[in-house]
């Protein structure tokens, strides 16, 4: 009698015991997100304070609040002529287009958590292959440009460090 009882109740403790597994998400009562020209936060009530640091190629956090992580396949084509400069950038950046030829843009900024910070279409000919970013209004840190031409599905992609 003791042995099934014993055997249903292991079962039982078992099957509602769960080991603990890791999300990127946090469950909270309250939280915000706020930024500006100078830095971001984004806090949650009950969760420990994380800082984030950042310097020449490298981006550290910690936290519970890490941005989600997507794996994206890029086919690698070699064929670009396009240049970004200077980088580390500090109120603008240079998108030379070198011998791309013409044809219409979409140059795109991206800050390291995925949030597009700026969108713009852009025309290249007529001896005017040279596009100025604007990047004064940005925080410090790693941002991603992409560069998309009209009717193409080539993408060409740059990383740039943003700095006072």
């Amino acid at each position: 009698m003791k042995k099934p009882i014993l055997t249903a109740f292991f079962l039982l403790v078992v099957i509602l015991t769960r080991a603990q597994t890791l999300s990127p998400t946090v469950l909270a009562s309250s939280g915000d997100f706020f930024s500006n020209s100078s830095g971001m936060i984004s806090w949650t009530l009950g969760e420990l304070m994380g800082e984030t640091y950042s310097s020449a190629g490298n981006f550290v956090t910690q936290g519970f609040q890490q941005p989600n992580d997507s794996i994206t396949g890029i086919v690698e084509q070699n064929t670009t002529t396009m240049t970004l400069f200077p980088n580390p950038a500090t109120d603008q950046l240079t998108l030379d287009f070198g011998q791309e030829g013409n044809g219409n843009y979409q140059v795109e900024v991206f800050n390291a958590l995925g949030q597009q910070m700026s969108a713009q279409q852009i025309t290249v000919g007529g001896g005017n292959s040279r596009f100025q970013i604007p990047v004064t209004g940005y925080a410090d840190g790693i941002y991603f440009v992409r560069v998309r031409k009209s009717g193409s599905n080539v993408v060409t992609s740059f990383k740039i460090n943003k700095v006072s």
